[in-house]
């Protein structure tokens, strides 16, 4: 064989390898996928939750301070009793 045959071979085995590498990747990530989106979906979840919790916990620290300006406006209304 020719050197330029033996050249052509040894290219068209890399490409038919890369091939089977590709499909191989593709096959890997279409498996992975529906494992991925599954978690990335519980992520979220996840996030909203800590994300309404907070929210929350934000909404009672206002309440608590409302309540606190209303007690001391009742004390210095009636600075006397007691």
């Amino acid at each position: 064989m020719s050197p330029k045959l033996l050249l052509l071979k040894k290219v068209k085995g890399d490409i038919e390898s890369a091939l089977a590498e590709l499909q191989s990747l593709k096959d890997h990530i279409q498996m992975i996928k529906p494992m991925w989106k599954k978690t990335w979906e519980e992520e979220k979840q996840n996030i909203i939750e800590e994300q309404q919790f907070l929210q929350h916990q934000e909404e009672f620290l206002q309440d608590l301070f409302e309540d606190h300006k209303a007690v001391v406006e009742v004390l210095n209304e009636n600075p006397g009793s007691g």
